[in-house]
């Protein structure tokens, strides 16, 4: 066995690593009037690389470093990776939704032999940490596979398994929504999120550092089985998803949630006029270690009367996104005869189970972060957000018809005033 020495440690072999920031050149990735996900995955890899250089026993190689070089296709990225030996390839990126309402922080691996095993270790260990160190939402480790030929769906994914090198996405977070984006505000934090990605990297390889002061020599990674043959995600929706009134009074009522999953339920989403508008997603569980356990396929959320008769419906989404509604059950409206009286104790008692926060939406929908999310007796706040888009066109609508009538009065104040010039002629 070939052995590497730095200083008073001996490793068995020098691990090379290579980093491959996301996208470049004409390939922007995903952007929005704040961010564009080439610049952030540039910022992220560079620091990776920087601190990693750091740990002994390791090799580190960028796939390119500079935003505005002609885009290097997938297959050459991972030739860079296979002509230098890696032995994990590491594709930098933020993410986006098609509806912009997901949020959080995941990654992707092979799905088959040694390349799913190690992917899906250092997949666990970094969406784990990462997601905790950062309070984003931890939307796991996840594999797909293409509908055409069965096989790892991602490109990079798939030209790294051919090699025989595993290959792991690392989607840091949402560019597009709001929990996110108060992360990505922060000073320096794409530097910050290469430096944690690097000390994820030491960890699972073992690494130490004399200058960093840190010995991951003991670390203790587990690896799941390698499978034989292409593992399939989970492509149903949820299979249970049943709500029911536990506690009901004039103010708010207590629903129980019960669903499951293939997988696991990730977010719920609350309706109250029959599915036509739905709250903010908002975490079914934020503890990554249960999503798993039977402990959360039941939860109970808190949902505030109004002066009118509510139609609920929830939504549960599962690992993969997809959805499952449930049946609607009625909430009658709050009593009309002490409706002025507590509604006017409840916004100035602070009680979370009777008013909404400062922004108009219920603790529940995120706004004052996880935190808030429970109130004094341990229940979820749920409200849907107002139909900004319906008040946006009705106010617009009342604008032009009050323009119109200014104009009309105008009109036939001038033809009156000519008329009456005219009879005085």
């Amino acid at each position: 066995m070939f052995l590497f020495s730095y200083g008073s440690k001996t490793y068995a072999k020098e691990y090379v690593v290579v980093i491959d920031p996301g996208h470049g050149g004409d390939n922007l990735g995903g952007f929005t009037d704040q961010y564009t996900e080439k610049y952030l995955t540039m910022e992220t890899a560079l620091a990776m690389k920087e601190r990693l250089e750091m740990y002994e026993g390791v090799k580190v190689i960028l796939t390119h470093d500079d935003t505005e070089s002609p885009d290097i296709s997938r297959k050459d990225r991972v030739e860079i990776a296979s002509r230098n030996n890696a032995d994990y390839f590491f594709s930098i990126h933020y993410n986006m939704s098609v509806d912009h309402d997901l949020y959080g922080t995941e990654a992707w691996t092979s799905a088959i032999g040694d390349c799913y095993s190690k992917g899906q270790a250092f997949g666990k260990l970094w969406t784990e940490e990462f997601a905790s160190k950062y309070d984003l939402f931890n939307r796991g480790v996840k594999i797909r596979l293409s509908d055409k030929d069965g096989t790892d769906y991602y490109g990079i994914i798939k030209y790294a398994t051919k090699a025989g090198i595993p290959a792991v996405i690392l989607e840091h977070c949402h560019m597009d929504h709001y929990r996110d984006i108060e992360v990505l505000q922060q000073e320096d934090i794409t530097v910050d999120f290469g430096i944690t990605d690097a000390d994820a990297v030491a960890e699972f390889l073992g690494l130490h550092s004399d200058i960093l002061g840190i010995d991951f020599s003991g670390s203790n990674v587990v690896f799941p089985e390698s499978p034989d043959s292409y593992l399939k995600p989970d492509a149903d929706p949820p299979s249970v998803n049943d709500i029911s009134v536990s506690y009901e009074d004039d103010e708010y009522a207590i629903l129980d949630i019960y669903a499951k999953d293939d997988s696991y339920v990730q977010y719920y989403a609350v309706s109250t006029d029959g599915g036509e508008t739905f709250s903010y997603l908002n975490p079914w569980n934020s503890d990554p270690e249960s999503l798993e356990t039977e402990d959360t396929d039941l939860i109970e959320i808190t949902v505030p009367k109004t002066d009118k008769e509510q139609n609920i419906i929830v939504r549960v989404y599962d690992a993969y996104d997809h959805t499952l509604d449930s049946d609607p059950i009625k909430l009658g409206a709050i009593c009309q005869a002490d409706a002025g009286d507590d509604t006017a104790k409840s916004s100035d008692s602070g009680s979370g189970t009777k008013s909404d926060n400062v922004d108009g939406y219920s603790n529940a929908n995120g706004t004052n972060g996880d935190s808030d999310l429970n109130d004094e007796d341990g229940y979820r706040n749920v409200d849907v957000h107002p139909d900004k888009d319906g008040i946006l066109i009705f106010a617009m609508i009342v604008i032009i018809v009050t323009v119109i009538m200014l104009i009309a009065i105008v009109f036939i104040y001038i033809n009156r005033s000519k008329g009456s010039d005219n009879d005085k002629t």
